[in-house]
């Protein structure tokens, strides 16, 4: 039987500069290197099945893909089987490559097409119903010279209610794989839906989760001795201790980090924020100053004229706007917090100093406050830190999407879209 190692290491490595730019989004060399910091962190020397979905969450498929192959990872989730094509197409650049890489698709199959890219490309789809085991067998049967079971990894639902196979499906399931030879399941998953709120009646959720997921591995490991298991995202990493002790499961983990790896502590704000304090944010976007102006008092700002000049003072348009991923809610974070001395307010960061968001912002386009900016400092073309900055004077993700009355998953998935 074909055992899929998720731990293999290899020593071959690829040379890549790690410098992407893409409007005013950059994702400098130097940014790279905090990605790759977070990354050989103690946190994920165990074993990890790094998650770089939706883009590598708005940083660059390709880019982390790279980046985590030069850590001779081998063993990449990403969210679809297209995904999967594009970064096996990327990394696979011999026959040797071809073989160690496992990449799992984890929306996995929902037609006859994605099964056949599966199944020619060797992704590793991540299947929760019958339907597409169905598919995969289907397309199976039409492939000659089919000399080992396909690999699959199967998602069961342990209290997300989303995808998977339901507790109740174990068993059935089980005898159903035994019975069709050619699927062999190698991974089994399930996704904790509370691990990043620190509430006691949240930690119980988790908890009921790992001790229902441990009884659907054992029944699995009863008939598929190397088969390995994962439930823990990056909260769940991040926070083991509570959460190892009720996943009682005989086979190896797979830790699947995510948003940690591009340095989000999912505990931000927290008393558990203490856990992850080493992370490093990885994105940083910047914008140029487009033009700078004197406002008079009693001048209007953007659409709607919602910020009125109380003085004369002097702001700055900056070049980004809702169509390159800057929310529009940001906006009005200040508009219900309009006090001039008011200590949290939506800003950016130029010249090293605070720069607060005035009026609504467009579609390509925000204007901002630079009185506190020496006259004459600000030039056309100076770029302005819409995220991160340097060393305490920066703006973080999780302040930008708490502005936006959002999360730092959608805010970096949409700033890193364009």
């Amino acid at each position: 039987m074909q055992h899929i190692d998720f731990n293999h290491q290899s020593s071959q490595t690829t040379k890549n500069s790690l410098v992407a730019l893409k409007n005013n989004f950059i994702f400098l060399e130097q940014e790279a290197k905090k990605f790759n910091k977070n990354f050989n962190h103690g946190f994920f020397q165990n074993s990890v099945l790094p998650i770089i979905k939706a883009n590598a969450y708005g940083h660059g498929l390709e880019t982390i893909g790279r980046s985590l192959f030069q850590h001779n990872v081998r063993c990449f989730g990403v969210g679809t089987s297209l995904e999967a094509v594009k970064l096996k197409s990327t990394l696979a650049q011999n026959s040797e490559f071809d073989e160690q890489l496992k990449i799992i698709s984890l929306l996995g199959v929902k037609g006859k097409d994605e099964a056949y890219l599966c199944v020619k490309h060797k992704i590793l789809p991540l299947i929760g119903t019958k339907e597409e085991l169905e598919l995969l067998l289907s397309c199976l049967n039409q492939e000659s010279g089919l000399k080992t079971p396909f690999p699959v990894a199967l998602k069961f639902n342990t209290g997300m209610s989303r995808l998977g196979f339901n507790f109740d499906d174990a068993n059935a399931l089980r005898e159903y794989l035994k019975q069709n030879t050619c699927l062999k399941p190698v991974l089994l998953a399930s996704h904790l839906a509370c691990a990043d709120e620190i509430e006691q009646n949240s930690l119980e959720k988790t908890i009921q989760q790992a001790q229902i997921f441990s009884e659907i591995v054992n029944t699995f490991h009863a008939s598929w001795q190397d088969i390995t298991a994962s439930l823990c995202n990056s909260a769940g990493l991040l926070n083991h201790a509570q959460i190892s002790p009720h996943l009682k499961i005989k086979t190896p983990q797979l830790f699947r980090p995510g948003i940690a790896l591009y340095g989000i502590n999912p505990f931000y704000g927290t008393e558990l924020e203490k856990n992850a304090t080493a992370l490093e944010p990885v994105m940083q976007v910047l914008a140029p100053v487009l033009t700078v102006r004197t406002l008079k008092k009693g001048d209007e700002v953007s659409y709607g004229g919602t910020f009125v000049a109380p003085s004369n003072m002097r702001v700055a348009v900056l070049g980004i706007g809702y169509a390159d991923g800057l929310l529009r809610s940001v906006a009005k974070f200040n508009q219900l917090n309009h006090q001039a001395n008011a200590t949290d307010y939506a800003h950016f960061i130029l010249h090293g100093r605070k720069v607060r968001l005035l009026g609504r912002i467009c579609m390509q386009m925000c204007v901002v406050d630079i009185s506190d900016i020496p006259e004459g400092q600000v030039k056309i073309g100076d770029q302005a830190f819409i995220l991160g900055g340097e060393k305490e004077n920066m703006v973080k993700a999780e302040q930008l999407a708490k502005w936006g009355e959002t999360i730092a998953y959608e805010l970096l998935c949409s700033l890193g879209g364009r």
